[in-house]
């Protein structure tokens, strides 16, 4: 079973968490790790930690941005444990995470998938690429969307 772990900057994390659940309802196997004002380097690392399985064999982190302490917090913790992070974090991932949770049992192909999932759910989007969606709904054009 995969261990993921949410680390983000503020309650962005557990936000996306509870949207998650809205959604697919009740998550397991994750858990979110939130950066606060009152936090340093130090202290967040230590969050994480209590957070952690005493035997972590997938271990996959889902972190905001790249560079970011929440990253680079969980990249320290590489060094104790074999782990996989992703960052980027997103509404669609989790709820990749949860509906594919019993089937996905390695850290590595779940964060795979995610950076596919990650991929698809990001579009572009204007009047033009819709006019087609619009006719074929009977949606009338005009200025009013």
């Amino acid at each position: 079973m995969v261990h993921v772990v949410v680390v983000t900057h503020g309650r962005f994390g557990e936000e996306l968490l509870k949207a998650a659940e809205m959604i697919v309802g009740e998550i397991n196997g994750v858990d979110n790790v939130s950066l606060l004002k009152e936090d340093n380097p130090l202290s967040f690392e230590e969050k994480i930690r209590r957070v952690l399985w005493e035997k972590e064999e997938e271990l996959l982190f889902l972190a905001d941005i790249y560079g970011g302490t929440p990253c680079n917090t969980a990249v320290s913790i590489l060094k104790s444990y074999p782990a996989w992070i992703v960052t980027g974090v997103n509404l669609a991932m989790l709820l990749e995470v949860a509906t594919t949770f019993e089937e996905v049992s390695q850290a590595k192909e779940m964060a795979e998938n995610l950076m596919n999932i990650s991929a698809s759910s990001c579009q572009i989007l204007n009047r033009n690429t819709m006019k087609v969606e619009f006719e074929e709904e009977g949606i009338p054009e005009g200025d009013d969307l």
